[in-house]
């Protein structure tokens, strides 16, 4: 009986190829796109999940309720005496390291490598994360001051495939490290990914001894392992008694537990080690998944009841002959498998030849035959979901066929059929139009940031990093010798870029006799950098080489307006440490935006750059980058020959910072032209059984004088209607979410009635093109032929 039923699924594939074309086809791209989002989302889901026992730790954040720092109150960074304190207090706490991120050069047998995230630890740290080790022995591998623990790559830059464990690597030309273990390069699926890892002693012989004991002070990332059974809230609440203890009477801030399995989605804390997803486009992709796999279910449910009435007489004999509704309902069901299992196969094709670009896309290296077996569980138990639910109501429909009104030629398709065809069509169209508008409004909103006037220059401005001793020591001596190129215009210095100021103080300032306490954000400049960035002053001066050493400073027209100034003279401050000096306000700039436009405009301060300032910005002309970009690093490379030469174009550093958006973006116009193209194969496979049934009917209406136009129309006017609708239904949905997600935005476009008329009108013109091949087709037909084609 199964290889009967095997049988007749491949004659029927043979016979119908439009329909075993639209439907295999359809499907395969549907279940390819489907399936790639989820190992998409399954690897965002796993981050730090290979760790033994990760329900047990734990990262520890402060929470500063009158601290706003780029949005946000909550960060990632603690007092240095908090590890050695709950260490010793609270034995519920297995494990506790302290983390501090360092950049520096590292050399080995005449090899240099520079290392922009170097992590020193605390010994625990290796109790608490896992390290798959390659030479030596991590345990205790950083007790001394002197070690040094690299991964793979790291070890094969330096020393090549030996092992290199007894090894010995200079650090900044300064200190002797000796290798005492490799590990392999960690898994893409962690929150912070490294090269090297060193003793946390190294890094506290930077601060003071005040530092290391000082509890108002926050410089460290913290991680703990609480011991098995330990409830994390009961510890939370044991935190909240040791800041009391600790810190001065009314302080608000807090301590706070998180997993760090939720770290990658949840994380959001000032001070991230690495830029972390969110939890918030998993659920938009999950959705996106769903609904490309509802479109081509959808595809195959309409396109199987609309060709019923060809196999109503297979159904009929069938009945005849003895086999009941349970039989036919699982040959029809086995048919969908079929079907679907077909697709299947095509759809792991389809992902062999497009993970690599879908991998671009995300910023992610996933690969789908590496994941866990529960992973292709999953995978199986979609494919048998949606092979059931595609299935269930074309075997139900087909099934309940009467043999005596079947073979008295007396079925016809019922008003309940066409009703669930054309509400499949406008659910179709309905999650097309709602995802093209998405995606129209995510791109509309990247064109308006990247078009935006952010208040400073930023075309053809590079930033040249000054990543060595002598490069600061000569960093004058470098700029006069690039000025004498014709191609660079003017080099300044700073300690932030303009479009990344990530430092803030807060100060009392004394406005017309009265304190007034601001928290501006805090930026050392040359004197140039107004105008090598084209930023306007408003009021006053600015710094000159007459002010160098004076104790004068800038405002931007936030902190103007928050400090409700005037008169300059009006205002003053302290500020400095250990020593504080009393500051003039000599001058006004206007805003401009050095927070991503998720940010309104904050207060700024502007002080005369001193040694400290390590950002050189350098403005070029249009003309011969490639020439101008090899005559910065030769006369970088004559101060320092051992550092990399590193620069970035200022635009481009803007860009990146938007690097989520561009990607939803991507993701978005990806999936959106696979669920239209999925959608349009359904409705062109169904407009052609639709004109097939009525190929005698448009022969009629021809014989009697109807015209071609007349005919389209005929066979448009419904899929019309049902666009129309589900436009009416798509666009307050649409609406909804996009304006929720535009609320991400400080500035931001606003929503147009004219971008929803504008898909409107694009997804009746696609659907009316899908339609109209084939209305034109059976229009143009010859009625002498259509007339006898039974």
């Amino acid at each position: 009986m199964i290889k009967n039923y095997f049988k007749i699924a491949i004659r029927s594939l043979l016979k119908n190829k439009l329909f075993s074309f639209v439907n295999i086809f359809g499907f395969s791209i549907g279940l390819a796109s489907a399936i790639l989002i989820i190992t998409f989302i399954w690897h965002e889901l796993s981050y730090d999940k290979y760790h033994p026992d990760y329900n047990n730790i734990y990262r520890v954040y402060c929470d500063q309720p009158n601290n706003l720092f780029l949005n946000s109150t909550k960060f990632n960074v603690m007092p240095i005496p908090f590890q050695p304190e709950i260490k010793q207090r609270y034995p519920e706490v297995e494990f506790a390291a302290r983390l501090a991120q360092m950049s520096g050069l590292y050399n080995a047998d005449d090899k240099n490598y520079i290392s922009e995230y170097a992590y020193a630890v605390d010994p625990d740290f290796f109790e608490i994360f896992y390290m798959d080790v390659l030479y030596g022995s991590i345990k205790n591998a950083l007790d001394d001051a002197t070690s040094i623990v690299i991964s793979e790559s790291f070890s094969k830059k330096l020393f090549g495939d030996i092992n290199p464990v007894g090894k010995t690597i200079q650090l900044n030309e300064s200190f002797s490290m000796v290798v005492k273990a490799v590990f392999k390069n960690l898994p893409s699926n962690t929150h912070f990914s490294t090269n090297v890892f060193l003793p946390l002693d190294i890094q506290l012989k930077r601060v003071s001894e005040e530092s290391k004991t000082n509890w108002s002070s926050h410089s460290v990332k913290t991680y703990i392992k609480l011991k098995k059974g330990t409830d994390p809230d009961n510890f939370e609440a044991k935190l909240k008694e040791l800041i009391v203890e600790k810190r001065e009477e009314g302080i608000k801030d807090s301590y706070h537990l998180q997993p760090i399995k939720d770290i990658h989605l949840y994380g959001k804390l000032n001070f991230e080690i690495t830029s972390n997803g969110d939890i918030k486009y998993i659920l938009i992709f999950g959705a996106i998944a769903l609904f490309i796999l509802l479109i081509a279910s959808f595809n195959y449910m309409n396109l199987s009841t609309a060709r019923s009435m060809k196999r109503a007489k297979e159904v009929g004999l069938r009945k005849v002959v003895g086999a009941s509704q349970k039989q036919l309902f699982r040959q029809f069901i086995g048919e969908s498998l079929f079907f679907i299992f077909f697709s299947l196969l095509i759809s792991l094709v389809l992902i062999e030849i497009f993970e690599p670009y879908f991998n671009d896309f995300v910023n992610r290296e996933i690969h789908f035959y590496n994941f866990p077996f529960q992973f292709y569980v999953l995978i199986l138990g979609v494919f048998l979901f949606i092979s059931f639910v595609s299935g269930s109501y074309p075997a139900l429909y087909l099934s309940h066929f009467s043999p005596i009104k079947v073979l008295k030629s007396d079925v016809k398709g019922s008003m309940k059929t066409v009703l669930v065809r054309n509400i499949l069509v406008v659910i179709q169209f309905f999650i097309s139009v709602v995802l093209i508008i998405c995606t129209l409004v995510v791109i509309l909103q990247l064109v308006y940031i990247k078009n935006k006037d952010l208040g400073f220059d930023t075309e053809n401005v590079l930033s040249v990093s000054l990543n060595s001793k002598e490069l600061m020591e000569k960093k004058q001596v470098l700029a006069n010798e690039l000025l004498k190129c014709p191609n660079i215009l003017d080099v300044t210095f700073s300690n932030y870029l303009p479009s990344k100021i990530r430092s803030s103080s807060g100060i009392t300032f004394i406005v017309r006799g009265e304190k007034k306490v601001l928290k501006p954000y805090v930026l050392e400049t040359a004197e140039n950098f107004l105008g090598l960035y084209n930023i306007e002053l408003i009021k006053g001066v600015y710094f000159s080489k007459e002010t160098k050493g004076q104790n004068y400073a800038v405002i931007n027209q936030a902190a103007a307006i928050g400090l409700d100034v005037e008169n300059l003279e009006d205002v003053n401050f302290s500020y400095g440490y250990p020593k504080r000096n009393t500051y003039k306000i000599i001058g006004i700039v206007d805003d401009f935006h050095f927070a991503p436009l998720n940010q309104a405009i904050q207060p700024l301060i502007i002080f005369q750059e001193k040694y400290e300032a390590e950002k050189m910005s350098v403005k070029i002309s249009k003309n011969n980058h490639e020439k101008t970009l090899k005559y910065i690093e030769k006369n970088v490379k004559s101060i320092s020959e051992k550092h990399p030469f590193v620069y970035s174009f200022i635009k481009n550093s803007i860009d990146k910072s938007y690097a989520e958006e561009q990607r939803l973006s991507s993701l978005f116009t990806f999936f959106t032209i696979i669920a239209v193209v999925i959608a349009c194969m359904g409705l062109f496979g169904l407009i052609s059984f639709i004109t097939d049934q009525r190929t005698k009917e448009i022969g009629i209406r021809k014989v009697l004088g109807a015209s071609v136009q007349s005919i389209i129309m005929m066979l448009s006017k419904n899929i019309t209607k049902w666009i129309l609708l589900a436009n009416v239904i798509a666009w307050p949905v649409a609406w909804y979410f996009m304006d929720r997600w535009l609320q991400n935005f400080q500035y931001h476009i606003k929503l147009d009635v004219l971008i929803f008329a504008l898909v409107g009108i694009l997804s009746l013109l696609i659907g009316l093109l899908t339609v109209g091949v084939q209305a034109i087709k059976a229009a143009l037909l010859n009625p002498v032929e259509t007339l006898k084609y039974e």
